[in-house]
C-alpha cells in the first residue's frame, strides 16, 4: 500500500534466506531505476547481487517476481505503522497521519534511482500487479485498525469489504501521484479519498426508478 520503503539501516531487517531473497530484490530495484526500464537480463542482476543465475530463478519463478520482497517488506512496515496508530480520533486522519509519517522517513532514503523505478511501477502492469498483490499484507493491518469503528451489524459475508475498501482507494491515489497525474499534494489527496471511503458514496438522483417486473 506504500511506495518502496528502503529500510537497509533497518534494524527491524529480516534475516536468512528472507533477507538474501530481499538484497536481490533491492538490487533488482536499483537497476530498474538506473536504467529507466526493466530490460536487465537475470544474469546481470544476479551478478551485481551476488548470486547465481541458479540461485535467482530458485528464488524468483519469474524475472518480474523480483520486485516481490521489496514490496511485502515494505507491506510488513506499513502494518507495523499501522498497528501502532492510536486507537481514537479521526480514523481518517489517523490513517493518514500514520501513513504519511512512514513516507516522510522513506522520502529520506530515497535516491533518484528509488523514484524512477516508483514511477515504473506506477506504469508497467507487470510491476503494478507484483504491488498490488502484496495487499493482503495491509489489509490484515486495516482490519484490524478497523475494528469496533465500523457498523458492528455489518453482514458477515462483507467483513472485509471495509478494508478491502480502503486498501484499493490508498493504491489508487498513490498511483495517480505518483504518475504526476495530479497536482495536488499527498496528504490532501490521501485524506480526501479516504473521506469518500469511509463517508459512502452518494448516488445522484436520476428521476427514474427500477421498472416493476
Amino acid at each position: 500500500m506504500r511506495p518502496v520503503h528502503d529500510d537497509a539501516q533497518d534494524p527491524r531487517r529480516t534475516s536468512g534466506l528472507g533477507a538474501r531473497r530481499l538484497d536481490v530484490s533491492r538490487t533488482a530495484m536499483r537497476i530498474f531505476g538506473e536504467d529507466g526500464d526493466t530490460s536487465a537480463i537475470v544474469e546481470r542482476i544476479a551478478a551485481e547481487a551476488g548470486v547465481s543465475a541458479r540461485t535467482f530463478h530458485r528464488y524468483f519463478p519469474a524475472k518480474e517476481d523480483v520486485v516481490r520482497p521489496v514490496f511485502e517488506r515494505s507491506a510488513e512496515l506499513t502494518s507495523a505503522a499501522l498497528r501502532a496508530a492510536p486507537r481514537d480520533g479521526d480514523p481518517v486522519d489517523v490513517l493518514v497521519d500514520a501513513m504519511m509519517a512512514l513516507l516522510d522517513e522513506t522520502q529520506q532514503r530515497m535516491t533518484p534511482q528509488h523514484q524512477v523505478f516508483m514511477q515504473l511501477v506506477s506504469e508497467l502492469p507487470e510491476l503494478r500487479l507484483r504491488w498490488r498483490e502484496t495487499a493482503t499484507t495491509t489489509q490484515d493491518a486495516v482490519r484490524e485498525f478497523l475494528a469496533g469503528r465500523i457498523d458492528a451489524d455489518l453482514d458477515p459475508r462483507l467483513q472485509d469489504l471495509p478494508s478491502s475498501l480502503v486498501v484499493h482507494a490508498v493504491h489508487h491515489v498513490l498511483e495517480l501521484w505518483l504518475r504526476g497525474a495530479t497536482p495536488e499534494e499527498l496528504d490532501p489527496l490521501l485524506r480526501r479519498g479516504l473521506r469518500t471511503v469511509f463517508d459512502g458514496l452518494r448516488l445522484r438522483e436520476t428521476g427514474r426508478g427500477r421498472r416493476a417486473g
